[in-house]
């Protein structure tokens, strides 16, 4: 599945030639995920979840368990939420 980046990065250093590169968001964490050229599901610096099919960051691909924010902010509004 390919999915269309959410935003773009141009990194500049003295020195060193300019990179490029779309990024998209970890569905586990929200961090930055930092797309290679022509990627479609996965490469070097992203990783692809069979679980909740969308890109996650390396930190997050450690992990054996899928863990979208989205539902961990849900559980978190759900546990503070006070009797109305």
């Amino acid at each position: 599945m390919r999915r269309r980046a959410d935003g773009y990065i141009s990194i500049t250093e003295p020195g060193k030639p300019l990179r490029e590169a779309d990024t998209t968001q970890c569905s586990h964490c929200s961090g930055v995920v930092v797309l290679t050229p022509g990627e479609s599901g996965g490469g070097v610096e992203s990783r692809w979840c069979s679980q909740c099919s969308k890109h996650i960051c390396g930190a997050c691909a450690q992990h054996a368990t899928c863990r979208p924010f989205e539902k961990m902010l849900e559980a978190l509004e759900r546990r503070n939420r006070l009797p109305g």
